[in-house]
């Protein structure tokens, strides 16, 4: 009997001492000091707040490294994980919204504070969208602005040399 607890406790032992070797997912992006991510949505905020600070080669290389990460490992946290990169600046917002859609089509078999954040992203890349939009509309605006002011200059133009013709000929009786 004693040999059993001796084996279990041993067992028990080797398996703890895997567990404290064992990497979590947020343990790449975590800065020395800063608190550990309670939940998978708490290391995706962190993952990109991480990214946020990255230069452009930096930012490029580690947008790979998730999108390899994701491919060989379809899981939610890293579908989110790609789309949360691809939102940020200097990523490709089409594709993030693209992998988002994806997500929340089955919103029902998903963490709901996952959830919750695909939603956040989700808004947050319709909003941009309408300000490229809004952007886009402005500068039609500016340029046809622009053609009408130079048409009215050209008008008052004409309109002045007519005068001035006008006035010529009544000088000259």
């Amino acid at each position: 009997m004693d040999r059993i607890v001796l084996i279990v406790a041993s067992a028990l032992a080797v398996l703890l001492a895997g567990c404290a070797h064992h990497r979590t997912p947020d343990d790449y992006w975590v800065t020395p000091g800063q608190a550990r991510a309670s939940g998978p949505a708490a290391a995706l905020l962190l993952f990109a707040d991480r990214l946020r600070g990255l230069g452009a080669t930096e930012f490029t290389q580690e947008l790979e490294r998730v999108r390899l990460t994701y491919s060989s490992d379809k899981s939610d946290f890293h579908l989110l994980q790609y789309a949360f990169g691809l939102a940020l600046p200097g990523g490709e917002p089409h594709k993030a919204q693209t992998l988002i859609d994806t997500y929340l089509k089955e919103a029902r078999l998903h963490d709901p504070e996952l959830l919750a954040l695909a939603q956040l992203i989700n808004a947050d890349l319709a909003e941009r969208r309408r300000l490229v939009a809004g952007n886009r509309r402005a500068g039609v605006d500016a340029r046809r602005a622009d053609e009408l002011e130079k048409k009215v200059e050209a008008l008052k133009n004409i309109e002045k040399n007519m005068t001035q013709r006008d006035g010529d000929g009544e000088l000259k009786p």
